[in-house]
C-alpha cells in the first residue's frame, strides 16, 4: 500500500469516526431539545397553576375580609345598647352579607307594618303598609320570606308600586311569631 493510500485510508477512518461523533452529537442535541420542550411545557403549567392559585388567594382574601366585616356587624348588633343601634347594625349586616344598602325595616302592629328605618330608599311610601298588602305585607302575614326571581310562592301577592325594586323580604321572628320584616331593595 502506498503512502498516499495509507493517508487516504486514515482520513476515511477519521471521517467515519467524525460522522459517528456527529451522529451522536445530533442525537444528544435532539434529546436536549425534547427535554427543553418538556421543561417549557412544565414551566407553562406551573405559570397557569400559579395564576390560578393567585386568583384563589385573592378570592379567599375577599371572603376573609367579608367575614371579618360580618363578624364586626354581628357583634355590633349583639352589643347594641339602643333600638337605633340595633337597626343600624341590621342595615350594616345586610350591606356586608347581601350587598345592598337599600333597606327598610318594619315593626308589625295589629293591622299594619310601621316603618322603623329606611336606608337608601324613600321612606314616604313605606311609612305604613297594611298586613297582607303587596309582597312586604304578605311576608308579615305569612312569615314566609320572599326572594324575587326565585320560584314564586303559592298565593304570592301582587307587588305594590313601591316594591318594583324589591329584591328580598324576610320576616323578623321572635319565638316563631312575626314581629317585623326586613325589605331589601336593589343590589349593589
Amino acid at each position: 500500500m502506498s503512502k498516499g493510500e495509507q493517508v487516504l485510508e486514515r482520513l476515511e477512518k477519521e471521517k467515519r469516526e467524525l460522522e459517528r461523533q456527529l451522529a451522536t452529537l445530533r442525537e444528544s442535541l435532539e434529546l436536549q431539545r425534547t427535554g427543553l420542550t418538556e421543561l417549557q411545557d412544565q414551566r407553562a403549567d406551573a405559570a397557569r397553576a400559579l395564576t390560578t392559585l393567585s386568583q384563589r388567594l385573592a378570592t379567599l382574601e375577599d371572603q376573609w375580609t367579608n367575614l371579618a366585616n360580618f363578624h364586626v356587624s354581628v357583634e355590633r348588633l349583639y352589643l347594641a345598647e339602643s333600638r337605633e343601634d340595633a337597626l343600624a347594625a341590621i342595615v350594616e349586616i345586610v350591606a356586608n352579607l347581601v350587598g345592598s344598602e337599600e333597606v327598610a325595616i318594619f315593626e308589625k302592629g295589629d293591622d299594619c307594618l310601621t316603618l322603623l328605618l329606611a336606608s337608601g330608599v324613600s321612606a314616604e311610601p313605606l311609612r305604613r303598609i297594611p298586613l297582607g298588602a303587596g309582597l312586604i305585607g304578605s311576608v308579615a302575614s305569612t312569615g314566609q320570606r320572599i326572594v324575587i326571581h326565585s320560584r314564586p310562592l303559592p298565593n304570592m301577592s301582587t307587588p305594590e308600586r313601591y316594591e318594583h325594586t324589591l329584591t328580598a323580604c324576610v320576616p323578623l321572628l321572635v319565638r316563631g311569631h312575626v314581629t317585623g320584616t326586613v325589605a331589601v331593595f336593589g343590589m349593589l
